[in-house]
């Protein structure tokens, strides 16, 4: 008998949304990411966490952020995405 139901290699935001929305769904995960800390360092050229996360990295001009980010949509196998409101998750810059 397998320990888990899935196996998501990658903690980006894509990876950890689907493995949260299968633990809600009942399934045992397992997330494994090549790095030790997740987030750390920061590894996408425009989206960033929220204001004062990207702060903990760089002194930043607020004239840079071109907007916020008020959640994801994941698309997976389906015609139909899948929203999720999280507010104040980060800006593009």
């Amino acid at each position: 008998m397998s320990r888990y139901n899935a196996v998501i290699v990658g903690a980006s935001v894509s990876g950890l949304f689907t493995a949260a929305r299968l633990a809600e769904a009942g399934w045992k995960v397992l997330v494994l990411d090549k790095r030790e800390e997740i987030g750390t360092p920061v590894r996408c050229g425009e989206a960033t966490g929220n204001r004062v996360e990207l702060e903990r990295f760089v002194e930043y001009d607020p004239a840079w952020v071109a907007c916020e980010l008020g959640g994801i949509s994941v698309h997976i196998n389906t015609d139909r995405p899948i929203p999720r409101d999280i507010p104040d998750c980060g800006v593009i810059l």
